[in-house]
C-alpha cells in the first residue's frame, strides 16, 4: 500500500517495505565494467567541479578574513571590498589547484563505490543490476 505525505505543497509516496519502484532492468543495459567506470569518473569529476565553484567564494573570503583580521569588519565588508577592488572574479582566486584536487578526489571516489558496490553484489550473490538497499 502506498501511502503519501506533504512535503512542502508536494505529494511524497511513502512505500511500504514489501514494494519497490524499481524494475528489473532488460538485459540491453547491461553495461561493461570499464563503461561504468568512465559513467563513475565523470559523475565525480562533475560533482567536485559543482563543490568547487560554489564553494570556492566563501573560502576565499574566510581565508582573506583569517590572513588580514584587522582590515575587514565582516563577512558582508569583506565580500564588498574584494568586489569593488578585484570585481567577480575576485571571489574565485586561487580555485585552480582546488578544482584540480576535488575533481582528482571525488572521481576516484564515485569509481571505488561502484566497484565496492559491485563486489557487494558479487559477494552477496546478487545480480549485477540489483538494487542494494
Amino acid at each position: 500500500m502506498v501511502n503519501s505525505w506533504l512535503l512542502q505543497g508536494y505529494a511524497v509516496p511513502i512505500l511500504s517495505s514489501r514494494e519497490s519502484t524499481f524494475t528489473e532492468p532488460s538485459s540491453t543495459m547491461k553495461s561493461n565494467p570499464a563503461i561504468q567506470a568512465a559513467i563513475d569518473l565523470t559523475a565525480g569529476a562533475a560533482g567536485g567541479t559543482a563543490c568547487v565553484l560554489t564553494g570556492q567564494p566563501f573560502d576565499t573570503m574566510k581565508v582573506k578574513m583569517q590572513t588580514f583580521p584587522d582590515l575587514y569588519r565582516g563577512l558582508t565588508d569583506c565580500c564588498l571590498k574584494t568586489y569593488s577592488q578585484v570585481g567577480f572574479r575576485g571571489f574565485y582566486k586561487g580555485t585552480s589547484p582546488a578544482l584540480i584536487a576535488n575533481i582528482a578526489e571525488n572521481s576516484v571516489l564515485f569509481m571505488c563505490y561502484g566497484f565496492c558496490q559491485q563486489l557487494v553484489r558479487r559477494v552477496v550473490g546478487l545480480d549485477r543490476q540489483a538494487k542494494l538497499r
